[in-house]
């Protein structure tokens, strides 16, 4: 009997030591897992990081040059720029020059462009132009579209000639749509109107 308690006790050490050592290197290669990761994690950020130093100085020089509007930066902290939207979205790719016009005024609210501006607004948003003058093509649209009542021209003259931009009341409007979307999906909260008399003294 004493033999046959010998022998289990052998048996379920050599079996816990193989579960303790199965345990350990499971262990070890989950480290090594995490470590790869780890690395691979730092060196995309680092990539990233790099990338967005590039971004930045295209959109200087960019800006420079006078085709990107620094308005395009008054956004909230939440959310990105236009034209980073653009770049990542394209929007403009199967769309007409009159749609990407109009929508890009549309959605730049009461910010004024001049042509190149909305050029590059078009380009980044993956407007495919055909003609080597698309500055002129851009001019042609945009005039025909104040002609149409759509925006207003503020002739500055100049290099970089006349911006264009919505009217007032559209814009007005567009804010009033945008509110009352944000109602109706709760995002804005709306308190009740105040119950008749309920400020009223009892007597």
């Amino acid at each position: 009997m004493a033999a046959n308690v010998m022998a289990r006790n052998r048996l379920t050490c050599t079996t816990l030591s193989r579960t303790l050592y199965e345990l350990g290197r499971t262990l070890l290669q989950m480290d090594a897992t995490a470590r790869t990761l780890v690395a691979q994690l730092v060196a995309t950020r680092r990539q990233i990081a790099m990338l967005n130093q590039r971004a930045n100085s295209y959109t200087m020089a960019l800006e420079a040059a006078g085709f990107r509007s620094k308005d395009l930066d008054n956004v909230w902290a939440s959310v990105p720029p236009r034209d980073q939207d653009y770049a990542e979205q394209q929007p403009f790719k199967t769309k007409s020059l009159v749609d990407t016009c109009k929508q890009i005024l549309e959605e730049n609210g009461p910010r004024p462009f001049n042509k190149s501006q909305i050029e590059y607004l078009a380009a980044i948003g993956g407007y495919p132009f055909s003609t080597d003058d698309s500055k002129n093509s851009i001019d042609v649209t945009m005039r025909r579209l104040a002609r149409q009542g759509f925006c207003e021209i503020i002739r500055d003259g100049g290099r970089n000639g006349n911006r264009y931009m919505l009217p007032a009341k559209k814009v007005f409007e567009k804010i009033q749509g945008n509110r009352e979307a944000l109602i109706e999906r709760g995002e804005i909260k709306v308190p009740p109107p105040p119950k008749k008399g309920a400020n009223s003294k009892t007597r």
